[in-house]
Order: structure tokens, then sequence, then C-alpha cells
């Protein structure tokens, strides 16, 4: 059986996906040519930070969904560290988050 807390895990995570990925679309669909030059880029950067934190969202809810057994590891070079760049000015280092059946070094480890 899954552990209760793996399933409220992937719910939490579920529930914060699919509330900022709505709100993602919606912002989307806004017609740049109704808005302002500011108000455009505003939009624009404002949904490149949403692209990421939704990244990081869908990582954590996958590596969630393999802790249940629910999914399939991916390969060790998705964990790696990355850098994410949602504006000309703004670089963060990312680490996805490692499934609990993955070590630091890659290798998997029997449950």
């Amino acid at each position: 059986m899954i552990p209760i807390e793996d399933i409220e895990r992937i719910r939490d995570l579920a529930a914060s996906y699919l509330r900022d990925r709505k709100s993602y679309e919606k912002k989307s669909a806004r017609s740049l040519g109704d808005l302002s030059l500011k108000q455009a880029q505003k939009l624009s950067a404002d949904m490149n930070f949403d692209a990421m934190a939704l990244y990081k969202l869908e990582c954590a809810l996958h590596a969630a969904c393999v802790d249940a057994g629910v999914a399939d590891a991916r390969t060790p070079e998705h964990y790696a560290p990355t850098v994410l760049e949602p504006s000309g000015w703004h670089s963060y280092r990312f680490e996805p988050p490692r499934p609990r059946s993955l070590s630091r070094d890659g290798v998997e480890q029997s449950q």
C-alpha cells in the first residue's frame, strides 16, 4: 500500500500545480494588444516567473509520484543542478528534488 503521507504529499502538490497552472493560462489568454507597453512587459515578466515556479512544482510532483510508486524515476541527469533564468536580470540555481530511491550520486537504492 502507498503510505498516506505520500498520497497527501501528491494531493497537496497537485492542488498547488493545478491552481498555479490555471492562473498561468488565464494570464496567457490575455491579449497583449489591449495593454500598454509597461503592462505588457510586466505580464511577460510575471509569466516567466510563473513558468519557473510551475517547472519547480512539476519536478516536486514527479519526485513525490516516484516515491509513492506511481511513476518511474527519470535518468540521473534529470536530477542534476541547473540554472533557471526567468529574465535577463535573474538567475537561480535549482536542484530538482530527488526521489527517496535515488542517492545523491544518482545510484538507485533498493527499498
